[in-house]
Formats: C-alpha cells, sequence, structure tokens
C-alpha cells in the first residue's frame, strides 16, 4: 500500500515535463547517432529523477495548504497516506539518484544543470512561489534547464530562438496551470479554511491578459526559431517545415485553455493527456517534425516547394 503512495508522491506521470530535454537532440541532426540517443535519455531520467525528489519534498511542505485543495488533498502526505517525514526522506533519495545519474554522460555539465534545477526550486518554494507572475516566471525558467540539459547532454550549443520557444510555451503552461487551480476551487466552500493560490490569484479575469500575451509570444517566437539561420544550419533545411505546423500548436493552446476553465484538473499535463484534440494534435506534431528533421528529401522538398 505505501510502496502505491510513494509511487503517487513522485508523480511519475508527470516525467512528461522532461520530454523538454529532447528539442535539443532533434534539431542537432545527431537524432541518428547512438550515443547521442542514449545521452539524451539519461538526460531524460536524470531530470526526472530530480524532478520527482522536488515533488516529494515540496508536498512534504505544502501539505496542510494542500488539504484545502479540493484536488491537491488526494495527494499521499496530505491525505496522510504518509507523514512528512517520509516525503522528505524519499525526495532526498530521488534527487540523489538524478544526480548520480547525470554523470553517466561522462560530462559534470549535466550535473551542474541539475543544481541549478534544485536551488531555483528551493528559492521558488522558499519565497519566490508567494510573489504573482514571478511565479510563473520562475517554473518557466525551470523548463528552459531542462531544454539546456538536453544540450549539454549531448554536447551541442542550446540555440536562444529555442530557449527563448521553450520559456514563452511554458509561461503559458504554467498560466494555464493557474487558472487550473482557480477553476477547481470555483463554488467551493469560502472562509479561512478554503485553499487560495500562494501567489495571490483571485480571479480568471486578471490571469487572462497574462495568458494571451504568453500564447501570442509562443507561437512567435516558435516560428523564428524555425526558420531562424541557426536551425537550418544544425537541423537542416527541414527545420523550416515546423512552421507549417503552427495550426496544430495554436489549437492545442486554444484547447489548453479551454480545458482550464472547465477546472477538471490540477495540471496542464492532465490535459494533455485527457483531451482528445489535444492528443492528436501532439501527435500529428510529433511525426510531422520527426519526419521532416530525420528524412532529408522530404525536408528539402518541403523547403523547395515553399520558397523557405
Amino acid at each position: 500500500m505505501k510502496a502505491a503512495a510513494y509511487l503517487r508522491l513522485a508523480r511519475i506521470g508527470e516525467w512528461a515535463k522532461n520530454l523538454f530535454v529532447f528539442p535539443a537532440l532533434l534539431a542537432s541532426g545527431k537524432t541518428a547517432e547512438i550515443e547521442s540517443i542514449a545521452a539524451s535519455l539519461v538526460a531524460f531520467f536524470a531530470f526526472s529523477f530530480t524532478a520527482s525528489g522536488v515533488y516529494c519534498i515540496n508536498d512534504a511542505i505544502d501539505w496542510r495548504s494542500d488539504r484545502r485543495h479540493p484536488v491537491k488533498r488526494r495527494r499521499p502526505i496530505a491525505s496522510g497516506a504518509l507523514r512528512p517525514s517520509e516525503g522528505l526522506a524519499a525526495g532526498g533519495l530521488w534527487i540523489g539518484a538524478g544526480l548520480a545519474l547525470s554523470f553517466a554522460t561522462g560530462s559534470w555539465r549535466l550535473a551542474l544543470v541539475l543544481a541549478a534545477y534544485i536551488a531555483l526550486q528551493a528559492a521558488y518554494n522558499a519565497a519566490l512561489k508567494r510573489i504573482a507572475t514571478v511565479d510563473v516566471i520562475t517554473l518557466s525558467i525551470g523548463f528552459v534547464l531542462r531544454a539546456w540539459a538536453g544540450a549539454v547532454a549531448i554536447g551541442v550549443t542550446a540555440s536562444l530562438w529555442l530557449l527563448a520557444t521553450v520559456f514563452c510555451i511554458c509561461l503559458f503552461l504554467a498560466m494555464i496551470k493557474r487558472l487550473c487551480d482557480l477553476s477547481s476551487v470555483r463554488g467551493e466552500a469560502g472562509g479561512d479554511e478554503a485553499w487560495h493560490a500562494a501567489a495571490g490569484y483571485h480571479s480568471a479575469e486578471e490571469l487572462n491578459w497574462m495568458l494571451a500575451v504568453s500564447a501570442a509570444c509562443s507561437v512567435i517566437t516558435y516560428l523564428m526559431y524555425s526558420l531562424s539561420g541557426h536551425a537550418t544550419e544544425a537541423a537542416g533545411p527541414g527545420v523550416h517545415g515546423l512552421a507549417l505546423l503552427t495550426p496544430l500548436v495554436v489549437i492545442a493552446m486554444f484547447r489548453f485553455y479551454r480545458a482550464a476553465l472547465r477546472g477538471l484538473s490540477d495540471s496542464p499535463f492532465e490535459i494533455m493527456t485527457q483531451d482528445g484534440v489535444v492528443i492528436a494534435c501532439s501527435g500529428l506534431f510529433a511525426i510531422a517534425s520527426a519526419a521532416l528533421l530525420t528524412i532529408e528529401p522530404l525536408g528539402r522538398a518541403v523547403d523547395t516547394f515553399f520558397g523557405f
């Protein structure tokens, strides 16, 4: 019984967030190199272990607040299935495993990026999560570190436009997370026992403008990256074809917003696995982008046809 609780505490399902280590591999032109693929997988699991450790520690610290949230109160520590001390111990083990695994790439740089992520999360939990807008910026930087870790693992330079795209998309998702929280507590009893966002977000209206700005920046930076000279030099002409996939990106973003308003989840990554349209867009995007980046004749044909 406790084993299942420990697995839920680690939030294995949210390891999908760490897929952000792979864009650097896809954009590097090294997708056929076994060594680079292996290094990217090591970075993925190292970051996943470390992130699970951070989740465990976060839940051990925030269990009192989580008990007042309609969704978070089901988490192992908030529900009483595990003690806070057990969560702290599990967190230490996960983080230790992540740091140890990072050295499997043969470079200390990945461990350094993980250390920066841990320090960022410590600052977030100590103070930054209580400051509106600073909280979501901090979370987005955490995803930039994931993308940077992917580049470090395979020994390539991360494109500034790629990092900017990751930052803007994750800023949008972080704001969606805040909207999910607000929607999920809508209709709950008020008073001192009601759950409140640590950073003080009180209505969807104050989030809408920030969501609109982050969504627009996400699309713009995505287009700038796919059409940039750095991307072409690293991944070949097929990268230009990613611009043609923009409608899939926009549809998915609109669906995230729509689903968040319904308050059925406290996580945008759960929306990704529950919304059929988002799943379809994600699948088509993954297949099409992989084909454009790995099948050179296809990439050149698209590049020539559209005059990129």
